[in-house]
């Protein structure tokens, strides 16, 4: 019995050992890519610290697209898409990821509508997506609530088949809960978080009906904006009034006088959230990306201060090269940014330039215009794998 008692003492010390020498190799973030092309479908697990793949789930349907994260980051909410063939119909899919397992915990088939938009309640409760269904030969479009544990669906509501059913495009929620639905034909609409109530907002900015995010004092949904985009001139973004659906431009507030250019139809893509280490918890830096076919569009920049202004504005504006897509890790140091087959790593300061590439880029394959980037900070819970994990 003592033989056995040194040899599980000397094992759980050894185990220990490991396990405390693995945390420190793995202390770096690690970034979640959704990359859809032939041949590669999966969310990529990328660590940061060496832009490297760590882990691949590769079962995640025909097309991974847009991902929302739980605030501690600990899960993923993946939309994707499954085609038709083998016997299976087409359907919309949504995946839930254990970020530090690697691995899908629950998925769910919800209508047949190839949708790249996914959402969260802010208690993180319920997840929102696009339910296309047809019964008696009748086409119709809901919004379907699903609960975020086992991603059942708990409710739905129906939207004006004629002004939605071909054009809904985001669905994205307040932090008051509101559900804001975008790209139905005549405009902006509003779903009540208790009972799906629809509310008609009215007419958006332009024909692109993307979402990026809210004012800081949650008055007005920012969303891309009439017209070409320059430094200096129009930022392509405007406020839409979430009361009223008044529509105010968002400016320029750019210090000096030399700052790169904009490509022929370069359009705001996305906004992505980051709390420095010196930002106050109020005050937090806001990223906007951009996308063209014709080249690469530059990155621009405000704060919370910057955004709360009347007009709002952004402050700085920076080439980092290839990069539409943007993901920053929770302490607000490291980012990384991708577009059309790359994925290349940024530092971030709170010093001008505010965002910096380090010279440290990926190629792959699938990194396109569907491309979601979500940065957590944690490891690889390789002691407790079952091997389900889907490499």
């Amino acid at each position: 019995m003592p033989h056995l008692t040194s040899f599980s003492t000397r094992t759980l010390a050894g185990l220990l050992i490991l396990l405390t020498s693995t945390a420190t190799l793995q202390a770096a973030p690690f970034a979640f890519v959704s990359v859809s092309s032939p041949g590669n479908r999966a969310v990529r697990v990328i660590d940061m610290d060496t832009l490297t793949v760590e882990r691949s789930l590769t079962n995640v349907g025909d097309e991974p697209s847009r991902m929302v994260a739980t605030n501690d980051r600990k899960v993923i909410f993946l939309s994707s898409w499954r085609s038709s063939g083998s016997g299976l119909s087409a359907a919309g899919q949504i995946y839930r990821i254990d970020t530090a397992f690697r691995r899908v915990t629950a998925v769910a088939n919800v209508g047949a509508r190839q949708n790249r938009t996914v959402a969260l309640s802010p208690d993180e409760q319920r997840v929102y997506t696009w339910k296309q269904v047809t019964e008696d030969g009748v086409t119709r479009l809901d919004l379907a609530v699903l609960d975020a544990t086992t991603l059942s669906e708990l409710a739905s509501t129906t939207l004006p088949t004629d002004m939605c059913l071909a054009t809904a495009y985001d669905i994205r929620v307040h932090p008051d809960g509101r559900i804001l639905l975008s790209g139905c034909q005549d405009g902006l609409r509003i779903a009540d978080p208790d009972t799906l109530a629809l509310t008609f907002v009215g007419p958006m900015p332009s024909g692109n009906p993307r979402l990026l995010g809210f004012t800081p004092q949650g008055d007005a949904v920012l969303t891309p904006a009439i017209g070409g985009v320059s430094a200096f001139g129009i930022t392509g973004i405007a406020a839409m009034h979430l009361q009223t659906g008044a529509i105010k431009a968002v400016t320029w507030g750019l210090a000096g006088s030399s700052f790169p250019g904009f490509p022929t139809g370069s359009a705001a893509f996305r906004m992505t959230r980051v709390q420095r280490p010196s930002d106050p918890p109020d005050n937090p830096l806001f990223v906007f990306s951009y996308f063209t076919a014709n080249g690469n569009s530059p990155v621009a920049y405000a704060t919370a201060d910057d955004l709360a202004l009347d007009p709002p504005r952004l402050t700085g504006l920076v080439d980092l090269g290839p990069m539409s897509s943007f993901g920053a890790d929770p302490a607000g140091e490291q980012g990384i940014g991708g577009r059309l087959g790359g994925l290349r790593r940024v530092s971030i300061d709170a010093s001008e330039p505010v965002l910096i590439t380090d010279g440290i880029n990926l190629s792959m394959t699938g990194v396109d215009t569907l491309t979601d980037i979500i940065v957590i900070d944690q490891p690889y819970a390789f002691v407790f794998a079952d091997g389900l994990e889907g490499n």
